[in-house]
């Protein structure tokens, strides 16, 4: 019996490059579960018609469980259900999955969820997302690689202006806050502080800003995973500095 050569593989699986050795023959599901340990895509049927193993390939809902390996180009675009949201910070079809009781024993959910989520922003006629928080683009960036996402900083500052109602001035120097998830954005960091520039407000460089911006460890949310580090991850920014701060994201 003749055994398949081993191939080598490059995709972006939910945002990250992957290097791996597979099977020719192996299906999808196979490896995202047992070589990856992506275990949030479920093998139901193994028929390609239950729907639960679905996950999104090049911006398309496929079966994973049918889905041979050597079908897959390389560099190929992949999203599973651990690219959409995190146990602390659930996508919104998640939550309203839970909310309304829709997971039942939960095998079948991760596919489901999936299949919702393409289906939804493909009803929306494919639009692009623009966020003002920048672990909220950051999320899009790496669970939905193929649904442009773009910083609303960047857009008041190269398309649609500042609103022309002045709004609230400053009385001095404002401290920049750049959240850790814009730390390689430098169009979006470029953008906010030409928009202060536009208000007339004079900024401060703290010393650890821009690419050198502090990360607390939680992807933003460690007053809920941890209220005693952001306490003193919080204290010990606000020491850096007498001046008032003016922050873009609140993660």
């Amino acid at each position: 019996m003749e055994i398949a050569k081993k191939l080598e593989k490059i995709w972006i699986v939910n945002g990250i490059e992957r290097k791996l050795i597979v099977d020719p023959d192996a299906f999808l599901s196979e490896v995202l579960r047992e070589q990856m340990h992506l275990v949030g895509t479920k093998v139901g049927c193994g028929k390609g018609q239950c729907g639960a193993c679905s996950v999104i390939l090049d911006g398309k809902v496929v079966r994973a469980c049918i889905t041979k390996i050597r079908r897959i180009e390389n560099y190929a675009n992949i999203t599973t259900i651990e690219g959409i949201g995190t146990p602390q910070n659930l996508h919104p079809l998640q939550v309203a999955w839970v909310v309304n009781g829709a997971a039942q024993c939960g095998f079948c959910t991760p596919g489901f969820i999936m299949a919702a989520f393409r289906a939804q922003w493909e009803a929306l006629g494919k639009p692009r997302v623009i966020t003002a928080c920048a672990s909220c683009q950051s999320a899009f960036a790496i669970g939905a690689p193929d649904i442009p996402v773009v910083s609303l900083w960047r857009v008041m500052a190269e398309e649609t202006g500042l609103p022309e109602t002045a709004g609230a001035t400053a009385n001095g120097p404002l401290a920049v806050h750049d959240p850790c998830t814009s730390r390689h954005d430098t169009a979006s960091q470029a953008a906010v502080r030409d928009l202060l520039g536009r208000r007339g407000v004079t900024i401060e460089e703290l010393p650890l800003s821009k690419n050198m911006t502090q990360c607390c460890g939680f992807g933003g949310l460690a007053d809920n995973a941890h209220p005693e580090l952001a306490a003193v991850t919080t204290a010990r920014r606000a020491a850096q500095s007498k001046n008032d701060y003016v922050a873009t994201c609140a993660m």
